[in-house]
């Protein structure tokens, strides 16, 4: 339980700061101490959560089980077990992928039956109890794939994103940043398919402690250079996946003059100019989107 008492602040920090520790939005971190009882904050004597770095460790051995697979409401008892990590991972206690399998059943079920409603209450559900890069990698990857080799022409796979493109726009806009400025990362995609994975690796940036400025309808290479020297952001994502974009030529040549880090992502941007990694030292391609965000530190 949480208890109220003086405590020092050289010892403690506020939420907001355990969430760029980790990683971790606040919501989150709230959910698994209220539902699960994960964490234990003190309080101050306006209520105020407080953490130390103890509670820094236990968010990193909670996403440790979940990054297993491992649902949010067992791991309370995984962290209490007295065994050590490699008894427990060949116990049975982490057999649970049947609970993500159910979950993306679910969601694929809501999409082919465009179940608009329950698709958006079942996303704020699961996104309040897991961080963003595991809801991508155990459901949203998973089910897209899925979807996407319905054969109804995609139908099913474009209800989908376009649900959760909505939910992304409300969640990035609504977010309010506290405490000091976060460094800004301007997110722009090179295609209109490509929209709902530059969303969601906005989403990732705000939750790795980032200030996403995500300019969706902005396709053209030949539009980014503008913006990255109006808006001179910290860094920058172009989010390309499979496209080759028109311009994107003309857009590397002039990376080469601008001193800002850039990080592009797409299979087909990589395996054309890759080889600029090496020459211009600002410049960061990646085939994978994800693999590109994690990249921006």
């Amino acid at each position: 339980m949480s208890s109220t008492q003086e405590v020092s602040l050289e010892d403690h920090f506020p939420i907001r700061t355990l969430s760029l520790e980790t990683g971790v939005n606040t919501v989150t971190l709230r959910a698994w101490e209220r539902r699960y009882g994960l964490l234990k904050p003190v309080r101050t004597p306006k209520g105020h959560r407080l953490y130390n770095q103890k509670d820094v460790e236990t968010v990193h051995n909670i996403l440790h089980w979940i990054q297993k697979g491992v649902p949010v409401g067992k791991v309370k008892a995984l962290l209490s077990n007295n065994k050590n990590a490699e008894e427990l991972d060949g116990s049975n206690e982490l057999s649970d992928d049947d609970v993500w399998s159910a979950l993306r059943n679910q969601f694929i079920e809501s999409s082919t039956n465009y179940q608009e409603s329950k698709l958006l209450s079942d996303y704020q559900a699961l996104s309040s109890q897991y961080p963003v890069d595991i809801i991508i990698t155990q459901l949203i990857e998973p089910v897209v794939t899925s979807l996407f080799h319905l054969g109804d022409n995609g139908t099913a796979f474009r209800f989908f994103t376009s649900c959760l493109t909505k939910q992304i726009t409300v969640h990035l806009n609504s977010y309010k940043h506290q405490g000091k400025k976060r460094p800004s990362v301007l997110v722009v995609n090179a295609a209109s398919g490509s929209v709902f994975w530059s969303g969601l690796m906005a989403l990732l940036l705000q939750a790795r402690g980032y200030d996403p400025i995500w300019l969706s309808d902005v396709h053209n290479p030949n539009q980014w250079m503008p913006l990255l020297s109006g808006l001179n952001p910290s860094q920058c994502l172009c989010v390309c996946e499979s496209v080759l974009p028109d311009g994107m030529e003309t857009f590397m040549t002039e990376l080469a003059k601008y001193e800002g880090s850039v990080v592009i992502t797409g299979s087909e941007v990589w395996f054309k100019f890759r080889h600029l990694s090496d020459e211009v030292s600002n410049v960061s391609i990646y085939s994978s989107a994800m693999e590109g965000v994690m990249s921006i530190g």
